[in-house]
C-alpha cells in the first residue's frame, strides 16, 4: 500500500513538474513574442524619428526658400520704384 500511494505521489510530482515545465516554456515564448514587439516598437520609433528630422530639414529648407523668394520680391519693388523714379524724371524732362 506505502508503495502504491508513493508512485501515485511520485506520478503527481511528475505531473506537476510537467506542468511546471509548460508553464515555464509558455512564459519563455510571451516574454520571446515581447521582446520581439519592443524591438519592432523601438524600429517604429527610430523610423519616425527618421521621418521627423526629414520633415524638420524640409521646413527648414521651404523657410529659407521663402525668405530667399522674400528678398527678391523686396529687390523687385525697389527696381519698381527706381524705374517708377526715373520715368517721372523723364516726364518732368520732357515736359
Amino acid at each position: 500500500m506505502f508503495l502504491h500511494l508513493s508512485k501515485q505521489l511520485r506520478l503527481q510530482d511528475n505531473r506537476f513538474l510537467h506542468l511546471s515545465i509548460q508553464l515555464l516554456l509558455q512564459a519563455n515564448r510571451f516574454l520571446h513574442l515581447s521582446i520581439q514587439l519592443l524591438l519592432q516598437a523601438n524600429r517604429f520609433l527610430h523610423l519616425s524619428i527618421q521621418l521627423l528630422l526629414q520633415t524638420n530639414r524640409l521646413l527648414h529648407l521651404s523657410i529659407q526658400l521663402l525668405l530667399q523668394a522674400n528678398r527678391f520680391l523686396d529687390l523687385s519693388v525697389k527696381l519698381l520704384l527706381q524705374a517708377n523714379g526715373f520715368l517721372n524724371l523723364s516726364i518732368q524732362l520732357l515736359l
